[in-house]
């Protein structure tokens, strides 16, 4: 038999050997355990409520809608309810509800066509970009917020000790809306002028209650143009042709919604949509919609229910003269019968602007309906002679989610996809159960169309009543990391869009329907009582200070939305006049 001899050496080496197992296996348990721990932190974060232990937590019912008809879906999941420190006692009637968590950078999905980094959109806005004006060929305000995404508002410098530098008017006329015949004057929601520049000029153009567009001089504030007269009064926001074709589009409650040329001695209608000659109206015949244009097609809604998407075929005939001739590629119904059943009421019209992001497109209705389509047919470039792409199965619905209640204010998204959607009740139909679940101000992440998923991001409620209504009817703007958002019932909120906190509240006036503006780290907005406030945003983690008022002598609702460009600021009133405001040079 061989005998093994074992040096110390050898005794040396196993040993060696048997420590490295020993710390290679607690090493593997150290991974384990972390893995473990990482994922039970994932879980709760991703399912939590995202309110501190302690809060009262209540839980609240959210739900998202599955395929492409249903306006309520099954299953729900469980939220917090907490009221913002401040909202006691203020009387504003803000609360906050938190919805399931979404990471802070999610991966980029489709619609979204920038990239997020901090300070995100500040006060350099590039032409063309997502925060930047949707106009790359001339400078300009040119629609209702200033690109698809309804994030731009004009350009500096803004006004330090503004005055009234020349005013327009009067204008009012009297329309019929249910039987009810009233007087309506000057200009008011959403009411947003164009300005821009064209031959040497500053153009203001704007729809007002005189049943008139104005062309006018942004210097002189005279008449570049005769004015163009419709049927009834102009209610929504000018649009300025983004591709420097010679051409306004604007919605009429008198069932038409136009495109004018402006190439010619006079404007001159080449092309109407009329609600009443359109097919299966449901309910009225408005065009309160401001319409997006991109890539020669034309996406607005109309308040007989429908949406609609135009090829414009846009060109210039022999003499040089601007022309059109549009088809319609899409007529979709903005609502369905289990809406129609839910609400008992047809009031589903179309009132907001489309927000065009990437291949979506996302529209709200009077029954708060949300809803995108998929649009990426429009992307593509036709070859010559080829024609564009018809019908439902060329832009399916993608996404579909009920709020409750009436949404006039337009969805404005933000560079990482996520959508904001503004509510409001509707005194004819009485409280929204669905709405008092849901909230006012939401935050929904339309990626989130999976069985049991949400698209609730956040949710904050604003219940206080003024005039038997409450929520919001403004747009709200979105600057760096927060959202402002004025209500109905009298407040102003600074929301931190990640999270949903509402960060500061001021005070407002009640009826707050114009949308706010943030130009040169200046927030701007009018209230009902002829002034228009000025507020510095410099720091967005404070209650920003006003920098200055200035209140119009009528003391009429500044109900319109500014357009603020070089050095002025332009917006109509209730009183009967449009308004330039500026420093007197």
């Amino acid at each position: 038999m061989e005998r093994r001899v074992i040096t110390r050496a050898d005794s040396e080496r196993r040993r060696r050997q048997r420590r490295r197992r020993l710390v290679i296996r607690w090493l593997a348990l150290l991974a384990f355990l972390a893995i473990v721990v990482l994922v039970v932190l994932f879980v709760v974060r991703g399912c939590g409520d995202g309110t501190a232990a302690g809060e009262g937590a209540s839980p609240t019912s959210t739900s998202t809608a599955q395929g492409t008809s249903s306006t309520e879906p099954p299953g729900s999941s469980t939220t917090a309810t907490s009221v913002v420190p401040g909202a006691s006692g203020s009387g504003t009637g803000v609360s906050g509800t938190a919805g399931l968590s979404v990471d802070p950078n999610p991966v980029s999905p489709d619609t979204t066509v920038a990239v997020a980094h901090a300070g995100q959109p500040g006060d350099k806005r590039v032409p063309g970009s997502f925060y930047g004006p949707i106009n790359t060929e001339f400078e300009g305000l040119t629609m209702f917020r200033g690109n698809a995404s309804r994030t731009y508002y004009g350009e500096g410098p803004v006004p330090k000790d503004p005055e009234i530098l020349w005013k327009f008017g009067p204008m009012s006329g009297s329309s019929t809306n249910l039987g009810k015949t009233t007087t309506w004057t000057g200009t008011g929601w959403t009411g947003q002028p164009a300005v821009f520049e064209r031959e040497g000029k500053t153009w203001v153009v704007f729809g007002a209650y005189d049943y008139k567009i104005h062309f006018l001089d942004a210097e002189t504030g005279e008449k570049l143009l005769p004015s163009f007269k419709a049927g009834d009064i102009f209610k929504g926001s000018a649009v300025v042709d983004p591709d420097a074709y010679p051409l306004i589009y604007m919605g009429c409650r008198d069932n038409k919604w136009r495109i004018i040329a402006i190439d010619r001695a006079e404007p001159t209608e080449l092309f109407n949509l009329n609600a009443d000659e359109l097919p299966n109206r449901v309910w009225n015949d408005d065009w309160d919609s401001s319409v997006v244009i991109r890539n020669d097609y034309a996406f607005v809604g109309g308040e007989n229910s429908h949406f609609y998407i135009l090829k414009l075929n846009r060109g210039y005939d022999s003499t040089g003269k601007v022309t059109v001739d549009p088809e319609i590629v899409l007529d979709h119904p903005a609502w369905t019968q289990s809406l129609l059943d839910k609400l008992g009421s047809k009031d589903v019209s179309v009132e907001n602007s489309p927000c065009l992001v990437g291949d979506r497109v996302y529209f709200s209705n009077s029954g708060g309906l949300v809803q995108g389509l998929d649009v990426s047919a429009t992307l593509t470039e036709l070859a010559p002679g080829e024609r564009p792409a018809k019908g439902k199965d060329a832009y399916p619905k993608v996404f579909s989610f009920w709020t409750g209640d009436d949404t006039d204010a337009t969805i404005v998204a933000d560079e990482q996809g996520f959508i904001y959607v503004c509510q409001h009740t509707d005194d004819a139909r009485g409280k929204s159960a669905r709405a008092e679940e849901v909230g006012q101000i939401i935050k929904l992440d339309p990626r989130k169309t999976g069985e049991g998923e949400t698209p609730v991001v956040w949710s904050v409620k604003v219940t206080k009543m003024s005039g038997g209504n409450a929520g919001v009817w403004a747009t709200p703007a979105i600057y760096k990391e927060m959202l402002y958002v004025p209500t109905h019932g009298g407040a102003l909120l600074g929301i931190d869009r990640e999270t949903g906190e509402v960060v500061w509240q001021k005070p407002f006036s009640e009826h707050a329907w114009g949308s706010p503006v943030v130009v040169d780290k200046t927030l701007i907005i009018g209230d009902t009582y002829g002034t228009l406030h000025a507020y510095d945003v410099s720091d967005t983690s404070v209650d920003p200070p006003a920098l200055w008022e200035l209140k119009v002598p009528s003391g009429s609702a500044l109900e319109s939305t500014a357009a603020v460009w070089k050095g002025g600021i332009y917006m109509g009133s209730r009183d009967g006049y449009f308004y330039k405001f500026g420093d007197r040079s």
